[in-house]
C-alpha cells in the first residue's frame, strides 16, 4: 500500500498555477431565478439548531452547472460564471424529495434522461429532458430493493446506486435489473475514465479506492484520518481524486481536503 503523503505538496502547487480557481454564490429565495431555501424549522424538523435547508446536490453537465432545487422540485441550469439559464419541474410525487442526481440515457433509443435519487424514500425516478416521469426503481420494483439511495452516477450504459443502507454500490442496466454490488463503507464515490474512486475501510484505517471496472484491478491508498471520521466528499478530475472531511464538535467546524494522484 502506497502513501500519498509525499506528493501532496507538489499536486496543490501543480494546481494552483494550472487550473483556474473561482468561486460564486447562487441567489436563494422565492423568485423564479432564485434556489428555495427554508430552515429546519420551517420544514417539520422542530428539533435542535435550525439549520438551512435547500439544495441538495449539483452537477457539472454539457458545459452547465446544474442544481437540484429541493424546495421547489426542480433542476435549475446556470451558465459555468452562475447565471440562471433555465429550469426544469419535475413531476415528483408529492411524498418524495429530489436527492442526488445524474444525466444518462433511457430506453433503445437512448433518449437524454435524468436519473434522481430520492431523499425520503428508497426509490430512484427517471425523468425525460422536460420533467416527465418515464420510470422508476427500487423498493416498488420486483427487480431489486434498494435501502436508502444516496449517490448515483451514470456510466458506460450503466446506473450506479450508492446505496448506505446496504453498504454497496448497486450496478443497474437501463432495464433497471441489477448488476454487481461493490461493497462500500463511503457516503460518497465517483466514476471517470473506466474508473470507480471511493473509501474502504481496511485493519481500522481509512482508504481511498481506485477500482478499474474494465480490469477490476484495485489501488489503494491509505489516507490520515481519523478511523471514526466521516468522508463527506469526493469527486474526480481526470487522474485526481479530491476528498473532503468535515469534522463537527462543539464550538468547532473544521474543513479539510485532500488531494490524491494514483500513480
Amino acid at each position: 500500500m502506497k502513501s500519498y503523503k509525499n506528493i501532496i505538496a507538489a499536486i496543490m502547487l501543480s494546481l494552483a498555477t494550472s487550473l483556474p480557481v473561482y468561486a460564486f454564490d447562487l441567489a436563494l429565495g422565492n423568485e423564479e431565478k432564485s434556489l428555495g431555501i427554508k430552515v429546519t424549522h420551517e420544514v417539520d424538523e422542530p428539533f435542535g439548531k435550525p439549520l438551512p435547508w435547500g439544495p441538495a446536490s449539483v452537477r457539472f453537465s454539457d458545459n452547465s452547472l446544474w442544481a437540484a432545487d429541493t424546495l421547489k422540485n426542480r433542476i435549475v441550469e446556470y451558465e459555468l460564471n452562475g447565471t440562471y439559464k433555465n429550469a426544469v419541474t419535475l413531476e415528483l410525487p408529492n411524498y418524495s424529495t429530489i436527492g442526488d442526481f445524474c444525466f444518462g440515457y433511457f430506453g433503445e433509443k437512448k433518449d437524454k434522461a435524468l436519473y434522481v435519487c430520492d431523499a425520503d424514500n428508497p426509490i430512484i425516478y427517471v425523468f425525460n429532458s422536460s420533467g416527465k416521469k418515464i420510470g422508476q426503481f427500487g423498493s416498488v420494483n420486483k427487480k431489486t430493493i434498494l435501502i436508502r439511495p444516496h449517490r448515483i452516477e451514470f456510466y458506460d450504459g450503466n446506473i450506479y446506486v450508492l446505496d448506505t443502507g446496504r453498504s454497496n454500490i448497486i450496478v443497474y442496466n437501463t432495464k433497471f435489473y441489477q448488476g454487481k454490488a461493490i461493497v462500500t463503507f463511503s457516503n460518497n464515490f465517483a466514476i471517470e475514465n473506466d474508473t470507480l474512486i471511493h473509501i474502504v475501510t481496511s485493519k481500522k484505517k481509512k482508504n481511498i479506492e481506485f477500482y478499474n471496472l474494465k480490469t477490476n484491478e484495485t489501488k489503494n491508498y491509505e489516507l490520515d484520518y481519523p478511523e471514526d471520521a466521516e468522508i463527506d466528499f469526493i469527486s474526480a478530475n481526470q487522474n485526481l481524486a479530491f476528498i473532503g472531511d468535515i469534522l463537527f464538535k462543539e464550538g468547532a467546524n473544521k474543513a479539510q481536503y485532500q488531494i490524491i494522484l494514483p500513480n
